[in-house]
């Protein structure tokens, strides 16, 4: 497993005055982000505008930041999704664009957080990179006991959380 450790910074998407996704001002920030000495960068979260991107947009974002960090530092990148088979293809296509990590975060409302760790083992099965487990409540809108979050690490393969669950 890829050790995560240091500062990580998080990368907000930049979107130009029409709306259109600004690519410049994003490989600019991910620069920056190196130059201030950061460890590595994490994208597609919830500050990274994830919600608001098209599956091209998501792939520009991805292709984009690979780009500006080769060689610089790693960056770690937002899978989350309502379904396991779209977790598990973002794994892929950010692993693809050569991601440290891929974050995945419970499904938005999971009324069940016993099934969550049934979901992250079918979304994360066979992920080519470290899979970072997201706590993130105010987004997903799902409280995670400590026990279901064991649980998930576990079913995911990890033992890295992204711990967001106020106070943090």
């Amino acid at each position: 497993m890829t050790a995560f450790h240091g500062t990580w910074y998080i990368v907000p998407t930049p979107f130009a005055e029409d709306g259109s996704l600004d690519t410049a001002s994003l490989a600019r920030t991910v620069e920056l982000a190196a130059a201030w000495g950061a460890d590595g960068v994490t994208i597609l979260g919830v500050m990274g505008e994830v919600t608001s991107l098209t599956d091209d947009e998501r792939e520009r974002v991805l292709a984009t930041v690979a780009k500006a960090a080769e060689g610089r530092l790693p960056f770690a990148a937002g899978c989350s999704a309502a379904a396991t088979t779209l977790v598990a293809e973002r794994i892929r296509q950010a692993a693809a664009h050569g991601a440290a990590g891929a974050m995945v975060a419970a499904p938005p409302l999971a009324p069940d957080v016993d099934g969550l760790a049934p979901f992250f083992a079918r979304a994360c099965a066979g992920s080519p990179v470290p899979v970072i487990v997201q706590d993130e409540p105010n987004a997903t809108g799902v409280k995670i006991p400590v026990s279901a979050l064991l649980a998930m690490l576990e079913a995911a393969g990890s033992d890295v959380v992204k711990l967001e669950d106020p106070p943090t």
